[in-house]
This record gives C-alpha cells, structure tokens and sequence, in this order.
C-alpha cells in the first residue's frame, strides 16, 4: 500500500466534463483534454488508501458554479469518499451573496475557489470588489482556495491581510517558476503569507505546462521553504490530478511526499496528509 500507512485526505483533485469548459487553459493538453471520471481517478488512486477525497472547481471562466456542484453530489453518492466540493463564486461581483446562498444549501461544499491564475492583472487579487467577496466568506465558515501564480503573489499577501477572518488555502505552493529555478520574489510573498495565521498551503504538483518539472531534484528546495515557513500544521497534502499527470503520476507524487516531508515525523506527516485537510473542509 503506498502511503506508508497513513490514511490520506487528498485535498485537490478535479473531475470534469471537457466540453462544458468555457476557458479549458492547460485542460486542452494531452492527456487532459477529455473528460475526466470517477473511474479514472479510482483506477489513479489504486494501492494508495485514501480516506477522503475534495474535488475542486475546474473552470476559469465566470460560470454558475452550481450545476457543476450538482454533478458531483450524484458521484458522491455513488462514492462515499468524495467528501467535499471547492465549488466556483463570483467573489468580485454583486452576484455573490445570491451565489453562495444557493451554494450552501448543499451539504458537500465546503470552500469556495474562483481562479484567477489566468487574470492579466497580477494585482487582481487586491482588488477591492475581489476582497470584499472574500471577506464575506468568513460569515458563511467558508475557506478561499486560491490558484495563483507566483507573479500574484503580492497581490494574495494585501487579499490575506485585509481578510483576517477569512481562511485562505493557497493552492500548488503559489506556482513558483520551477522550470527555470526561480525563487525570488516567490520566497519572499510566500514568507509573508506565513506570517499571516489565516493562510494554509497546499503541497500539491506545480503544472505549468507540458512536462512539467517534478522530480525531487527539481523541488526539494521549494518544499524545503514551505515546510519551514508554514509548518506541518498549516500545509495540506494534495495531488492536483489529474492537471498534476503533466508533471508526476499520481502513486509518485505520493511516495515523494512522503519522502520529502519525512523530516516533520509521524505526527507531523499525519497532520499535512490528513488532519489539516479535516480541520479545514470539515472532513469527519
């Protein structure tokens, strides 16, 4: 069994139906362009327990996140390890309140995500319509995911501290430039955003772009600053697949993990794999 045995929560995974993407983004690469079942993340997960699973929004585009929550509650009911839906709102609009009203009376969602990774403004996180959309999440007991890359950053670090009822749940370690190496200014934001209490960090694959750089030589020193910077109380293991197979296979990325957070001891490692994810989605 792959995981050492420990019970995984994977705090990020997607399914999806290809031709109802409005904006598909890197969903268009192979072999993501298709649709994306149940049965194909069973067969992903195969030999690796998995007590829980949260699916996260897919799309980019402004969309009515609902009917894409009803779809996975008809998977859930089938598959009782798919806890709980990151599901889509329009943070930056009037249309919110209305939007999570209706979000909320279903059960299985338990955070809300509007990707912005894709916005041609890097500010657009700071923006005072976007942080007043994320405020509001703090009344519903909801968390923000955020999907974000590394030249947002800033713009997160502003959203984090004029939100400090709000829990924010940055997303693939804010997509540092692995490819490339870089690591400045994404250490220093991401040492900013530790500092704020509201803000956890998913240690998830880094996908940007085919081929992808995963390997423990390429990231080892990015996990290394976030295990330091954030702790093992404040990072969720995910395994952003399917997007993650442009970088790793699934069962890999679980024994690297493993492997690379083996530092933080059992009780360390049983809070990023499981408990901070429970703690967070409020995973029973």
């Amino acid at each position: 069994m792959v995981g050492m045995g420990l019970q995984l929560i994977d705090s990020h995974f997607h399914l999806w139906k290809h031709d109802t993407l409005l904006v598909p983004g890197s969903l268009s690469l192979p072999p993501l362009n298709r649709d994306i079942n149940w049965e194909d993340y069973a067969a992903a997960t195969d030999g690796v327990d998995i007590a829980a699973s949260v699916m996260v929004q897919v799309d980019h585009a402004p969309v009515d996140g609902e009917p894409e929550v009803e779809w996975i509650e008809t998977v859930a009911a089938e598959h009782p390890t798919l806890k709980a839906v990151v599901a889509w709102a329009p943070l930056e609009t009037e249309a919110r309140k209305e939007h999570l009203d209706r979000l909320v009376r279903h059960a299985i969602v338990r955070g809300i995500r509007r990707n912005t990774q894709h916005e041609p403004d890097p500010g657009f996180c700071a923006q005072p319509e976007f942080i007043a959309g994320a405020a509001v999440l703090a009344d519903y007991g909801l968390p923000c995911d955020l999907c974000v890359l590394a030249e947002q950053l800033e713009a997160v670090v502003a959203l984090a501290r004029a939100c400090p009822q709000t829990t924010f749940v940055l997303n693939h370690i804010g997509k540092p430039d692995i490819r490339n190496h870089v690591t400045e200014p994404w250490r220093t934001h991401m040492a900013a955003l530790a500092d704020l209490g509201n803000v956890y960090c998913k240690l998830s694959p880094v996908a940007r772009g085919e081929n992808s750089p995963w390997s423990k030589e390429a990231i080892a020193g990015y996990v290394e600053t976030v295990i330091g910077l954030f702790g093992s109380d404040r990072i969720l293991w995910a395994s952003n697949w399917p997007v993650s197979l442009l970088a790793t296979e699934y069962r890999a990325w679980v024994d690297l993990a493993m492997d690379l957070t083996s530092g933080l001891g059992s009780e360390g490692q049983k809070a990023v794999f499981h408990d901070n994810a429970a703690g967070i989605y409020r995973i029973g």
